[in-house]
């Protein structure tokens, strides 16, 4: 499993350095150079505000089944998911948040992973019906027949995504699937049925609406780094578009969609009129300031 990691972190670096030399590397260096770095505080800001949302969040949801945790412990157990999601393919790091919190409630496990695993579906959901809106509008709007395709493909991925996770979290038959599994099936049976039961108590509006107000505050990360490059991409595209882009990063080909959600946010700025310099430093910024913030999280590795 590590060697697959390593191998995954070597191909993200592979594909970054593959655009630096394209893009060539001095004009970057110029670019980074001229940055008003003051207007990454905000940025960083921002992403924390998201990060308290997606917490405040968490404790809503566990409160509705009679389970009590400290704030400061959901934010730090979130924070450190964030930091594992970021050097795990697929962002299956971000799972880990469960361990403190099972370790503070060790009685309640299945629960806790199922609350976890119900806001990322809501999540996943939200995400991808934005994104199955965005991409037909794109196609209906862009007349670049380069992009045509890949948009096309984009689309069909982005509602199949939607239909298994709504199979997945609404079909009840979909247990049977757990005989399959060799170990642990009956931890998984009940996890599987707590699972469906959270995802009905995340449609509440309160957890729905707080949901899209993270996303706002994170976008808003993109906003200020967008001032600090003086990219002129208009706000409210960067709030509709940061949670569809990113939903690349969970494609398990790299560990944390690295040199893929750079590739992804360079693609679509370019086409919006940017310049493929200044559109990939937006990328690497962005990435700068997710870890400087997420790096944190160290604080409760010792829960691990």
């Amino acid at each position: 499993m590590k060697v697959k990691s390593i191998v995954k972190f070597l191909v993200g670096v592979g594909i970054l350095v593959l655009i630096v030399v394209n893009l060539g590397y001095e004009n970057l260096v110029n670019i980074l150079t001229r940055i008003s770095y003051i207007w990454l505080i905000p940025a960083a800001l921002s992403y924390i505000l998201g990060l308290c949302l997606v917490s405040w969040r968490l404790n809503l949801m566990f409160s509705g089944i009679q389970m009590h945790f400290l704030f400061s412990k959901l934010f730090w157990s979130n924070m450190l998911g964030m930091l594992l999601a970021e050097i795990t393919p697929g962002k299956v790091g971000y799972l880990s948040v469960t361990v403190p919190l099972s370790q503070e409630k060790p009685e309640h496990k299945k629960e806790i992973l199922a609350v976890i695993l119900a806001t990322q579906v809501l999540d996943f959901l939200l995400r991808f019906s934005l994104a199955i809106v965005l991409i037909a509008y794109f196609i209906a709007t862009l007349k670049s027949q380069e992009l045509h395709g890949a948009l096309t493909a984009a689309l069909i991925f982005s509602v199949l995504i939607f239909i298994v996770l709504i199979v997945v979290s609404r079909w009840q038959k979909i247990k049977r699937l757990t005989a399959l599994i060799p170990f642990k099936r009956e931890f998984f049976l009940k996890t599987m049925d707590s699972f469906q039961e959270m995802h009905k108590k995340t449609l509440t509006s309160q957890i729905v609406l707080l949901t899209i107000a993270s996303w706002i505050a994170t976008s808003a990360r993109w906003i200020f780094i967008g001032k600090a490059l003086s990219l002129g991409i208009s706000p409210f595209l960067y709030i509709f578009l940061q949670p569809v882009i990113l939903s690349v990063s969970f494609l398990p080909i790299t560990v944390g969609g690295l040199g893929i959600v750079e590739t992804f946010i360079s693609a679509v700025f370019v086409s919006l009129g940017v310049g493929a310099e200044k559109a990939f430093a937006f990328a690497i910024v962005d990435r700068v300031v997710l870890y400087a913030v997420e790096i944190t999280g160290l604080k409760e590795v010792k829960s691990l």
